[in-house]
């Protein structure tokens, strides 16, 4: 078991500094992409490679803001999507019968393990 957990270990920091280089060639090949008037997508090609880049956004909305306008507009529930997300942590504070209830509510499916490395250095450093 500690030659897999050192491997696993040396493996990791091996992942690390290529995914850290593989996202600054991506930003590279990302800003020499040739993209359409309007597109998020854009293209470039090597002889050997086409390479195809999409830019991507992070939105999040403000909800309070939502919820202001949304006494404005008769239409704004049509523009938006409702979705119920219970808060686990307060679930586990609910009686028997509403736990249950919850539970016929969700699927839950494995997802795959976290697993951290820590280097243990000699000295207690």
């Amino acid at each position: 078991m500690d030659e897999l957990i050192k491997r696993g270990y040396q493996i990791k920091q091996m992942l690390n500094e290529l995914n850290f280089e593989l996202q600054s060639i991506n930003l590279q090949i990302a800003d020499a992409a040739t993209y359409k008037p309007g597109s998020k997508t854009g293209h470039l090609s090597t002889p050997e490679i086409n390479v195809k880049v999409t830019k991507r956004e992070n939105v999040k909305w403000d909800q309070e803001r939502l919820s202001e306008i949304k006494a404005h507009f008769l239409e704004f529930d049509s523009f938006v999507k409702t979705e119920i997300k219970p808060d686990q942590r307060k679930l586990k504070k609910a009686d028997s019968k509403m736990m249950k209830a919850f539970e016929w509510c969700r699927t839950v499916k494995p997802g795959a393990p976290s697993v951290s490395y820590e280097l243990i250095t000699e000295g207690g450093e």
